[in-house]
């Protein structure tokens, strides 16, 4: 079974991994950098192998002498780790130990020695101490938790779970993120000052005060590791960290007269780090075997510390995998099933051999491009370095001279990392509600993991029901034949559109979009696409859906990919965008690379009926090879604004608005006005193919909605558009939950919108409503003065002329007959635009196409009835 996010056939690659990779290194084995992974590579992980022993070590100081073994344990199971990425993992990278499992096995000590030392042990019968019994049981226990891990991610990967994985709630999945943050940042003070975040909040001032000195320092170091982020960004900063860390403990000892051995019985260095051979761990656990009561392993506490992190293991590790596609792109198209196969299939061989849970490593990754490495030839030499670590243990009493708090402040900072990237980002990005969730199952996480998993899940469970419940999917549907745009276009264009109405088809949606409402929605529209196969345009608006999941968004984006690989092309528009989906859409189409995607409108859906109008005209236009033919006037009016004749242009605005007029009238009347008017021009400017329905202050805003009227306005060249305003809606109530308010957060339908009501073409007037309203009114008050009734914007390279209301009703109070005729045409328009006008006060962004069509046939009835009637 395929996974659904991956293209059909990605299974069937035959890929044979070499040690060479794309790009520049492509046909080489190695690169010279290559050869700086056993340097670069062990300064970064060997801090990190110290620090997951520390963790045990300070819940279990009976295991103490033994840290020597755990270390070699830790060691044996990054370089296998390693080596096995190196010939099989799709990624050139190495492996890495999780500081989660290190606060398992920290627990997992507590409840062995807890409930069952005082049980079973007994130093004269088994010849055991307490520390060897605690060492065989969690060796042992350590073995069959990653043996677990892995069964559970190989099931995993063969029952196609990832997929199943993406469909947790942000709120839940943060949550865990956030919860596994905590775990990390309580391991990093128990390993500096012997105390967690619970037993300091608890038992707080009952502890001496070394004890809170040592947990301030391990603060303090760790936030000089979060510091030093902002001044180098690559895993570099770990080693560098740690030797001034070192440096300054040393020198602050040195000044306060404080030997080494004062600094180490006062607690400030790990103990136990003794060069042992390597075989020591394996024969302690050969005579150990026998004698330790492994049925306690059995036990419920530690059944369920097994089972609760195998699952928390088991949700994090494949997102490590997936998320590795960010910092090293696989040579062919990521297989995610064979990865965590590959990935379960290591830790069950490590589990066989007593290791410790392995994943990828991004901190290596990262550090080693930045030095320049290449090919996979590094990850096998890091690999071999550290089978040298392994064998030969006389290196490790140096890092005895690294302070505690250093490896403290290391896991600290860790933590930190974790929060920051998830509880700290989601306070930033979801509503409050949904934060105080993600908190929330952080918390449960924290204090209990098997809680945390199970309110988790209860919380999934009942975030699916709210949403579920919201849920409607397409609500209405229409073509072009049934609904417009608010902009009125001429007559050539309105019969064009009703002729090729059926290419465009809009779907609205309401409710929550989840994996099952998305698909429902692919299936009815690609339905739609193939009973109806001269469909070209498609428009589905959000403006009714609260929020759409991860999946939702995958699988929309997927079938506008896949519209535009149908034998007849079809361009599809996504519009009601809020702010949180859109920014989904883009990085998704971003991601995926899709060509042609969709286009993508946060306003409502006016906007998109405007494109796929223009789009169903442009295509129209070009079968035909003809162009509705446009108004034309004489050449001399569109040219530039100097040595312009502004009275031929008046005498041509008066011919247009009276054609019976005589010349004689109309060149005075021309004469009469032309020294109180002004022609206007608008600077060119290039056209945004995204935008050019949308306002722009650098082409020109003539009047604007509200302003008092004082004068008519006479498009001479270019085009001018009008435009009035939809208040938003209020009467829709739908769940608010999904938006960040603080942010400003609403749905498309609350928010005010400016629509296009009508574009005035050459040989237009403008204002003649007012016009119409200030008629006889020689001085009035501002209040009185008839106000814009809607907003004119000029479009680039736009003149009009600017004709006073005053002067016009005296020249044509002066000329009676070109005042009749030109008052009649005015009348007529008036009427015409008034009527037009009116019917964008309705509150929905579209307008229906049937008045226009029904206003056609009748004026195509009446228009036959007076040729009979001639005829007769």
């Amino acid at each position: 079974m395929e996974d659904p996010l991956l293209p059909k056939g990605a299974y069937d690659i035959d890929r044979t991994l070499s040690f060479d990779e794309p790009g520049d290194s492509k046909g080489k084995y190695f690169v010279w950098e290559d050869f700086l992974s056993p340097f670069i590579g062990s300064l970064v992980l060997l801090p990190f192998a110290v620090a997951f022993v520390g963790v045990i070590i300070a819940s279990n100081p009976a295991l103490e002498p033994h840290t020597p073994k755990l270390l070699s344990t830790v060691i044996m199971s990054q370089a296998l780790g390693t080596l096995w990425f190196a010939g099989l993992s799709q990624y050139c990278t190495c492996t890495n130990i999780d500081l989660l499992s290190a606060a398992y096995l920290a627990q997992m000590g507590v409840a062995l020695h807890r409930d069952y030392y005082y049980y079973y042990f007994d130093r004269e019968k088994d010849g055991l101490d307490e520390g060897e019994t605690l060492f065989v049981q969690l060796v042992v226990a350590q073995a069959l938790f990653t043996f677990v891990v892995g069964s559970s991610l190989c099931l995993l990967a063969r029952l196609d779970g990832v997929w199943y994985l993406r469909f947790f709630p942000y709120p839940v999945a943060c949550g865990f993120v956030s919860g596994i943050g905590f775990l990390i940042l309580d391991g990093g003070l128990e390993l500096g000052a012997s105390c967690g975040m619970k037993e300091l909040a608890v038992g707080f001032g009952t502890f001496p005060m070394r004890v809170y000195a040592h947990a301030g320092l391990t603060v303090l170091v760790g936030a000089f590791f979060v510091s030093l982020r902002r001044c180098i960004h690559n895993a570099t900063r770990l080693p560098i960290a740690l030797l001034v860390t070192t440096v300054a403990v040393h020198l602050g000892g040195a000044a306060l007269g404080l030997s080494e051995a004062d600094l180490d019985a006062k607690g400030m260095f790990l103990k136990g780090l003794e060069a042992e051979p390597w075989t020591s761990s394996w024969s302690a656990m050969a005579d150990g075997v026998a004698k330790a009561h492994l049925t306690g392993l059995l036990g419920q506490n530690c059944l369920t510390l097994t089972v609760s992190y195998a699952l928390l293991h088991m949700m994090v590790y494949p997102f490590y995998a997936i998320g590795m596609q960010d910092i090293d792109t696989p040579a062919d198209k990521f297989d995610v099933k064979r990865e965590i196969t590959q990935l379960g299939r290591l830790n069950m061989g490590l589990g066989l051999l007593g290791g410790v849970p392995s994943c990828h490593s991004y901190k290596v990754c990262i550090v080693m491009k930045d030095s320049g490495a290449k090919t996979r030839t590094w990850v096998f030499l890091l690999g071999i370095a550290f089978l040298g670590l392994y064998f030969d243990t006389s290196l490790r009493p140096t890092i005895r001279l690294v302070p505690k708090c250093a490896f403290g402040g290391l896991v600290f900072s860790l933590g930190y990392e974790f929060l920051s990237a998830s509880l700290l980002e989601s306070r930033q990005r979801v509503a409050n509600t949904e934060w105080r969730l993600v908190l929330a199952t952080a918390m449960m996480t924290y204090f209990n993991v098997l809680l945390g998993l199970v309110f988790g899940g209860l919380l999934t469970m009942g975030l699916f029901v709210v949403e579920y419940s919201g849920m409607t999917g397409i609500v209405q549907q229409a073509t072009f034949a049934e609904v417009r745009s608010l902009l009125k276009r001429p007559k050539e264009e309105t019969d064009l559109l009703s002729k090729h109405g059926a290419e465009c088809v809009i779907f609205w949606c309401a409710g929550y979009i989840f994996f099952g409402t998305a698909a429902t929605i692919v299936e009815e529209i690609e339905e739609y696409l193939d009973a109806n196969p001269a469909t070209r345009y498609m428009i589905i608006d959000f403006e009714g859906v609260p929020a759409v999941d991860a999946s939702g968004v995958h699988s929309l984006t997927e079938f506008a990919a896949r519209c535009g690989k149908r034998k007849k092309h079809v361009r599809v528009c996504f519009c009601g965008l809020v702010r949180r989906l859109n920014l989904a859409l883009k990085n998704v189409i971003a991601s995926k690379a899709i060509r042609d995607g969709p286009r993508l409108y946060s306003r409502r859906v006016e906007q998109a009926l405007e494109w796929a109008e223009d789009e169903v005209l442009r295509r129209a236009k070009s079968k035909l090879h003809t162009f509705p033919a446009e108004r034309t006037m004489s050449r001399q009016t569109s040219a530039d604004a100097e040595g312009v004749d502004v009275q031929a242009i008046l005498r041509n605005m008066l011919e247009h608005l009276s054609h019976e007029a005589q010349q004689e009238e109309v060149k005075s009347a021309a004469q009469m006005l032309s020294p109180c008017t002004q022609l206007l021009s608008f600077r060119a400017k290039p056209k945004d193919s995204h935008h050019s329905w949308a306002a722009d202050a650098n082409a020109g805003v003539i009047f604007l909605e509200g302003a008092c009227a004082y004068d008519l306005l006479y498009v001479v060249a270019g085009n001018a558009e009008l435009r009035r305003s939809l208040e938003g809606e209020t009467s829709l109530k739908l769940p608010r939950h999904h938006l960040n308010t603080e942010k400003g957060d609403q749905f498309v339908f609350e928010e005010r919108t400016e629509v296009r009501v009508e574009r005035v073409s050459e040989g237009g007037v403008l204002g003649l409503v007012e016009f119409a309203a200030a008629y006889g009114l020689d001085t009035v008050s501002v209040s009185d003065r008839p106000k814009r009734t809607a907003t004119a914007v000029a479009a680039p390279k736009c003149q009009a002329l600017r004709v006073p209301f005053h002067e016009l009703h005296d020249v044509l109070g002066k000329h009676p007959g070109l005042g009749r005729e030109v008052l009649a045409k005015l009348g007529k328009l008036i009427a015409v635009q008034a009527l037009e006008l009116t019917k964008t006060t309705n509150v929905k962004p579209y307008r229906n196409a049937t008045a226009d069509q029904q206003a056609s046939s009748e004026a195509s009835a009446a228009g036959s009835e007076r040729n009979d009637a001639e005829a007769a």
